[in-house]
């Protein structure tokens, strides 16, 4: 199965990678993090484990301001 496991989010802030979500235990094929609103440069999703595939398969990002 293609579903991650295991991800983590991270944004550069001034040059630097700050992780500002991570799940080691999904079971969703639609994963949302909630953060604090930061002044970023770049977005890292870096994608651990999946639940068997050898490959995983990013579809989409959004990023929202609320």
């Amino acid at each position: 199965v293609e579903l991650l496991r295991s991800l983590e989010v991270e944004v550069r802030v001034k040059g630097k990678w700050v992780i500002v979500g991570s799940n080691d235990d999904n079971r969703r094929r639609l994963i949302k993090f909630g953060f604090d609103r930061v002044e970023a440069t770049g977005l890292r999703i870096t994608m651990k484990k999946t639940y068997g595939a050898e490959n995983a398969k990013l579809f989409e990002v959004r990023c929202y301001e609320s």
